[in-house]
């Protein structure tokens, strides 16, 4: 097997040409080739639900949700007064 960059060279590459021939975006095949890999790799995606659960708690905990939803009031508020 190759570097990392030799694949994700030729994963540009072959994406590009599936893409052209499926009428579908890169984006699109690449998303595909992630879930492929995800679903082969325990490790993965192991590591990738752990980075998902920490933004979580630390983005969408209730008080900051609630502290975010105070100061966007407060400019709508703010805009609106004469």
């Amino acid at each position: 097997m190759g570097s990392c960059g030799t694949y994700r060279q030729e994963f540009k590459r072959e994406a590009g040409q599936l893409a052209s021939q499926w009428g579908v975006s890169v984006a699109q095949v690449a998303l595909a080739d992630t879930i492929a890999r995800m679903a082969g790799t325990v490790e993965l995606r192991t590591r990738l639900g752990a980075i998902g659960s920490a933004r979580v708690a630390e983005e969408f905990l209730a008080l900051i949700v609630a502290w975010a939803y105070e100061q966007l009031y407060h400019e709508v508020l703010a805009e609106e007064s004469p």
